[in-house]
């Protein structure tokens, strides 16, 4: 029960300081944001997350990342 208080309180902390709409966060102006809380089978609790960010505020130099991704083998 603690450990799911704390999370649910450092989750709503998070939220608040960089997700929510109308905030500028480091990926930019937050537009919209859609997650769903999910355990895995050993009880760890995390999120799933997609952030809509306006158009025109990115910043480029934020998180990156394509699916699926590149993968470079050895061989290549």
């Amino acid at each position: 029960m603690d450990a799911t208080r704390l999370y649910e309180h450092r989750w709503q902390a998070f939220y608040k300081t960089y997700l929510k709409p109308g905030t500028m966060s480091p990926l930019g102006q937050i537009q919209r944001v859609w997650w769903r809380h999910e355990d895995q089978s050993r009880g760890s609790l995390h999120i799933h997350l997609a952030v809509w960010v306006e158009p025109g505020t990115e910043n480029d130099d934020a998180i990156e990342g394509t699916a699926p991704r590149e993968c470079k083998t050895a061989s290549e």
